[in-house]
């Protein structure tokens, strides 16, 4: 587990940095490092080529719902959280995710 402190008014407060894929995300650093025991740590700054990847990687899970567009006008909408696929506005999550858009030719 990767912390990080912060000072915070005085007082030094330490937090879980989170993980992805394995790897500990540090954002400040901008790499991603995995440490398992008996092995070499190993550190992928993010604008290396899989560390790229990863970030990527990374942005699509954080993918909540899709929203496709058809190319005859059509759209249709998918919330992977509460399995709505239809309308928008019947999904509780609808203002809280980052939402994929699809374009079918």
């Amino acid at each position: 587990m990767a912390q990080a402190i912060s000072k915070n008014g005085g007082d030094y407060v330490a937090r879980k940095l989170p993980e992805f894929e394995g790897y500990t995300v540090d954002a400040r650093l901008k790499e991603f490092r995995k440490a398992e025991y008996g092995k070499t740590m190993e550190f992928l700054p993010f604008d290396s080529m899989e560390g790229r990847k990863l970030l990527e990687r990374m942005r699509r899970a954080r993918k909540v719902a899709t929203l496709t567009v058809f190319k005859d006008g059509g759209m249709e909408f998918e919330c992977t959280k509460c399995g709505i696929v239809g309308s928008a506005l019947l999904c509780s999550h609808f203002n809280d995710f980052e939402c994929e858009q699809i374009y079918e030719e």
